[in-house]
């Protein structure tokens, strides 16, 4: 239950640090390395609750994930905010979509399926978060890693960056499928 305590905090430093996310990245900085996936886990998720209506910010908070285990943590917390968001009302989610580009429409309308196509192939809670995980990842990498169209503005460096490797965050992916990870105990309610 550590994880589902320290994604709490995220989510509360996200507030803290709304409008300073280097604030938050540096306090993080200072915290056990260990919690730092749900650190960030916890603020992208509080990040895409409270600003669906701007998938830009969204599609922009994953392309400046500094690593790979960030984009998989950002792109966790936002699956699952953006799976809560489109259950509560699914047309409002749809709307809150169309400023993003089609690709970027795409990828942030395809997580939360994702996620609730986990969860029916799923017997247990763990299960469920680490099919979820792993399903993110798999869909946004390559949306990212590969073919992000440049009126996303992601940063022309980044691809090329080597700070994102696709294929081994698949192959993370591919191993979660099978096992729950550290990382998604305690998923949040």
């Amino acid at each position: 239950h550590a994880a589902a305590l320290w994604q709490g905090f995220g989510r509360g430093l996200y507030f803290v640090f709304m409008e300073d996310p280097g604030g938050f990245d540096r306090l993080r900085v200072g915290l056990p390395a260990a919690h730092h996936f749900d650190l960030e886990f916890g603020r992208s998720l509080a990040l895409a609750f409270t600003r669906v209506d701007l998938p830009g910010q969204l599609l922009a908070h994953l392309a400046a994930a500094p690593t790979e285990e960030d984009l998989a943590a950002r792109l966790t917390g936002l699956t699952w905010a953006l799976t809560a968001r489109r259950m509560n009302d699914a047309a409002h989610f749809e709307q809150c979509l169309k400023g993003a580009s089609p690709e970027g429409r795409d990828l942030l309308g395809r997580l939360p399926v994702l996620c609730e196509e986990s969860l029916a192939a799923s017997r247990r809670y763990a299960e469920w978060q680490a099919r979820t995980r792993a399903a993110a990842i798999s869909a946004g990498v390559p949306a990212i890693a590969v073919s992000w169209p440049q009126s996303e503005k992601w940063p022309p460096s980044f691809a090329g960056s080597g700070r994102h490797e696709p294929g081994a965050l698949r192959r993370q992916g591919r191993a979660a499928r099978g096992s729950a990870s550290p990382h998604g105990q305690g998923m949040l309610h």
